[in-house]
């Protein structure tokens, strides 16, 4: 995958850096008798894609499989980690963690015991930077302090790119984890995921494949909200490739919506197809780009882009894989 050479020396990088501004990894929970799985604090997501003009930057924490005890923990401005200010963040009431400013404590997270699982608190920043030749900067959000629980996403990294290009999502599963895009199943057990093959150069990549599933096969792979206002043009890229055939389909169509919730069932909401804009594979797994996909019509602030996959047959199934899903932004 094309950034991935450059995974290891960032998460390097930060974990130094996160070491020497005093972040900690928290302490063991305490379980409860029916519990088998860790009771786990985490970030909402790993990152967000924001322009430089004035917009806001929600932080969501969330308790994962919470147990009997009270979840606690500090959250973070990593300064020494960022290459955004605080004051980017129009943050006023931050305590500063040491002397050199390298870290700043936020707010004060507590979930109760018993919260409810995937509880959030969510925290809304102001992000104004008012140089007069910006440049893309990055602000880095960090969990310390922990109690109860262990740490999952220790950090939340917030892209700040240049005036006039913006990426509002940006999916390469390198870590291997589906996030920022979600996926929902409508029918049958053979779902989205993330998989690799040895020598396919983008591995890992998102892949549906739904070949003796247990009924035909309908499930949605979709990015989160995207802020389309106000721009010049909008514009899809991804690579994508086929595998196998069914009876001749496609059995991959992407739509847009612009009334989706976020979480529910996609059939119960409105899609406009748009995968005659799209160049598709024609087979033999191999990865092609789908061009430049304009999707500057759809303009609002709950803007969603769907990948569905369909079959005509338990034992009638292409298999698609998707990769480097990229919406960008000029303004």
């Amino acid at each position: 995958m094309y950034r991935l050479k450059h995974a290891l020396p960032t998460a390097m990088m930060l974990a130094v850096l996160l070491v020497a501004t005093a972040c900690d990894s928290g302490t063991s929970p305490e379980q409860s008798s029916n519990t088998t799985d860790p009771t786990v604090i985490t970030f909402a997501g790993s990152e967000t894609s924001v322009s430089e003009r004035d917009t806001t930057v929600t932080v969501t924490v969330e308790v994962q499989n919470p147990g009997d005890s009270e979840v606690s923990a500090e959250l973070l401005y990593a300064a020494g980690a960022s290459s955004a200010t605080i004051d980017d963040f129009n943050i006023d009431d931050a305590t500063a963690v040491n002397d050199d400013e390298t870290a700043f404590v936020l707010a004060n997270i507590t979930f109760p015991a018993g919260a409810e699982d995937g509880a959030q608190q969510s925290f809304t920043y102001t992000l104004t930077d008012d140089q007069d030749e910006p440049e893309a900067e990055v602000g880095v959000f960090a969990l310390q302090k922990v109690t109860g629980a262990l740490v999952g996403g220790q950090t939340f990294r917030v892209n700040i790119a240049a005036e006039g290009t913006v990426q509002l999502v940006s999916a390469d599963f390198s870590d291997d984890e589906l996030a920022p895009m979600t996926a929902y199943s409508v029918t049958s057990n053979e779902n989205w995921e993330t998989a690799s093959f040895s020598g396919v150069e983008n591995s890992p990549y998102a892949q549906c494949n739904g070949f003796r599933a247990d009924e035909l096969s309908n499930d949605w792979l979709i990015t989160p909200a995207l802020n389309t206002t106000g721009y010049q043009s909008v514009t899809l890229t991804f690579l994508n490739s086929k595998g196998f055939n069914d009876s001749g389909r496609r059995g991959l169509d992407v739509f847009v919506s612009t009334d989706y919730d976020g979480s529910g069932n996609p059939e119960n909401f409105t899609w406009t197809d748009i995968s005659d804009r799209v160049t598709f594979s024609g087979g033999d797994f191999e990865f092609v780009e789908s061009g430049p996909v304009d999707i500057t019509d759809f303009e609002g602030t709950d803007v969603y882009v769907g990948f569905n996959y369909t079959q005509s047959g338990i034992e009638n199934a292409a298999q698609w894989q998707v990769d480097n899903i990229v919406v960008s932004a000029e303004e």
